[in-house]
């Protein structure tokens, strides 16, 4: 092969396509932002909507409560990662109502889910149905978001069922 035939071979074989440029990667990412930023701002017009109507309610206990939900709906839940093998902290403690979030991130390799433990002790009152609210089931390993609220006051046991020897945390809610 001579010079010049090397030089039609290169130029025969396909090119990789370009990188992309800053004006790419800050695209996407003013979109992304953008996005969270407009969520933020419906999640504020709301709130400032509920609180305005709670503002008109005379009586000045039924105004303290109804504020206090409004603060306490529009609050941002306790945040626990799921990662592999362990959720991230470990153990929680919020008050009744206090809404938690069990975040899939996306440096998992594994599929995981929240559940209650059967076996260890569970705070008094609940039943069959709660079981079944508290329980994540099939989640995905990345981009996963399961959310619910505690309001039965006591020590809550969840386990990663696929996982059960090394994920386990304790969710104590107080009054």
């Amino acid at each position: 092969l001579t010079l010049l035939g090397m030089a039609a071979t290169l130029a025969i074989l396909p090119q990789p396509a370009p990188a992309a440029g800053p004006s790419a990667v800050s695209a996407k990412t003013k979109a992304v932002k953008s996005a969270v930023r407009g969520k933020a701002v419906r999640n504020k017009a709301a709130k400032n909507k509920a609180v305005r109507k709670c503002r008109k309610i005379k009586s000045k206990k039924r105004r303290q409560t109804c504020l206090r939900q409004v603060n306490q709906r529009f609050r941002p839940p306790v945040r626990v990662d799921v990662r592999d093998d362990y959720f991230a902290p470990a153990r929680v403690t919020v008050n009744a109502g206090r809404r938690i979030a069990w975040d899939w991130g996306t440096i998992n390799g594994n599929s995981h889910n929240v559940m209650l433990d059967p076996i260890s002790p569970q705070p008094r009152g609940l039943n069959r149905s709660d079981y079944f609210r508290l329980d994540s089931g099939r989640s995905p390993a990345i981009n996963f978001r399961f959310t619910r609220d505690l309001t039965k006051t006591g020590t809550y046991n969840f386990y990663c069922s696929l996982h059960s020897t090394v994920m386990r945390m304790k969710v104590n809610v107080k009054r």
